[in-house]
Formats: structure tokens, sequence, C-alpha cells
């Protein structure tokens, strides 16, 4: 598995590519005007109106999504014209507490709220007289969300062939982090800023496949969309823990322990979306006959 920085790296590297594509595919449509010399007056004739998208071509489109904060992400999208039915959508922003994460930890340990480090395939209480305590990592009395970074990159194919508008199909890949942050406890288990601040992070790779519709209002535009794909996450989080002290054959006495978290875990991956976005760029040369 790569890790964060080659991704984020390889990630940048295409979006570099693809702006040079860009930069060359910014110029004027050809116009091609013929001159009718002979017409039949008589003929009967009829004039087909010319779609608003063809009068009024944009090529860039900057957007929102409505939903996004659910998801833990505050992102804005860059979406630009290529050909009429292929256009390129590239996503960069913050990223917050997760809602979304919430519910998807409640469904994966069967609605506990309190889970062993077990539970993620590690064990790190394997000495004598080590027990592991049960955390809640979704409960922010004492963890606090910070903010982080979120990358994305999606090609969008057009089914009608009409950049910006109608059905699309469009593979998917975004890259984050989450950053939470949570005092350590002391020998009596109290969670304490004294004891020092243990950061929890957070990495999460998703790809997939989203199936959307987008329409036009003049320069406004409005998205909805469905994907489904996988989420890989590698994270690092605080893990919590006591040993027995002996103090005579008869008499013991704990203490808690702070330690780290390493796990890997990976997960199917829903959402639905609204996106609020505003198109500009060059237009087309009107079509005349003369």
């Amino acid at each position: 598995m790569l890790n964060g920085k080659v991704i984020v790296v390889l990630i940048a590297l295409l979006v570099q590519s693809c702006f040079f594509l860009l930069k060359a595919q910014d110029r004027e449509d050809d116009v091609i005007i013929l001159k009718l010399d002979h017409i039949d007056k008589d003929a009967p004739t009829t004039q087909k109106k010319i779609p608003s998208y063809l009068k009024k071509k944009r090529k860039n489109q900057i957007k929102m999504g409505l939903l996004s904060f659910i998801y833990g992400e505050i992102p804005l999208y860059y979406e630009r014209y290529i050909r009429d039915f292929f256009t390129l959508q590239i996503g960069a922003g913050l990223t917050v507490r997760s809602f979304y994460a919430d519910i998807d930890y409640k469904i994966q340990f069967n609605d506990q709220s309190l889970v062993y480090s077990s539970d993620y395939g590690v064990d790190n209480w394997t000495g004598a007289y080590e027990y592991d305590e049960p955390e809640d990592y979704h409960n922010y009395q004492y963890r606090k969300s910070s903010i982080g970074p979120y990358f994305s990159i999606a090609p969008r194919f057009y089914t009608g062939g009409n950049a910006f508008e109608g059905f699309y199909i469009s593979p998917y890949l975004s890259y984050s982090i989450n950053y939470y942050k949570i005092p350590n406890v002391d020998k009596r288990g109290a969670h304490l800023k004294s004891e020092g601040i243990f950061t929890e992070k957070i990495r999460n790779m998703h790809s997939g496949l989203t199936i959307g519709f987008q329409s036009q209002m003049d320069q406004i535009t409005f998205d909805t969309y469905f994907s489904a794909g996988y989420k890989i996450m590698k994270g690092t989080r605080q893990d919590i823990g006591y040993y027995y002290k002996e103090l005579d054959p008869i008499e013991y006495e704990y203490e808690y322990i702070n330690r780290s978290l390493n796990y890997k875990t990976g997960r199917p991956y829903l959402r639905i979306d609204f996106i609020l976005g505003y198109a500009w760029g060059k237009k087309n040369k009107s079509d005349k006959i003369k």
C-alpha cells in the first residue's frame, strides 16, 4: 500500500498534467459559415433552435457541495471543459468532524459504542497483568476534531455529449486526513491536559464510481449525484489500558497507561450530495447565414 506522501505526490503530478492539457484546450472552436446562393424560396423551411449550451458554452465551473460537511469535508471543486462529452473535475479543501463516520462506526461495530483494540485486529495489551480499556472513538466529550487536508480528482463523461448538461458517469479518487486531539489519561484514568495531548491521525483513500445529473440555468449549475466505492483507512489513535501492580501477595494496585493504536481497515462507501456551482468562460460565436 502506498503511503500518504506518495499518494499526494501522484495526485499532484496528475493534476499538473491535466492543467497542461486544459491550457491546450483553451481556444475558440472554429466556425464554418456556408453561404447558399441558390435557395428554393417556395420550399418549406424549418429553423431549428440552437440549444443554450451551444450558444453559451461555458468552459469553467467552480462548485461546492451542500451536504459535504456531513461527510467531514468542506471542499471546493473546479470542473473544466475538455470535449463536448468530457470534463475534468478536481477538488481541494479541508476536513472536519465526519457525522457520516460516526454513523458508520456504529454500523461497523454492531451499534457498540465501546470497542477494544482487538476489534481493529490489533492487541496492544499482551504483557502480564495488562488489560485493554474499551474506547468510544466517536465520543466528543474529550476528543476534539481538528482541520485536515482534502484532495480529489474525477473525470466526467456526459452521456448526452453536452458538457455541464445532463447525465454523467465519473470514476473518482480522493485522499484526505482527519485529525483529532484528546488529552492523555493520568494513572487513575482521568483525561487531563496536564498529561499531554494525543493527536490522532486517520488517512482516508476513497475510490469508486459516481452517477449524477447536472443542469444549467445560464451561469448557475445544479448537480445531484450518487457514488459508491471503497474506503481504505489507515490510522493512529489513542489506546488506553491498565495493569496491576503487586504490592504484596494479596493486595494489588492498578495504573492506567496511554499507548498508540495503529490500524488499517477498509469499508464500502456510499454517498449522495447536492452541488451548487457557477460557470463562466468564453462563448462560441453566433451562427449566422448571409
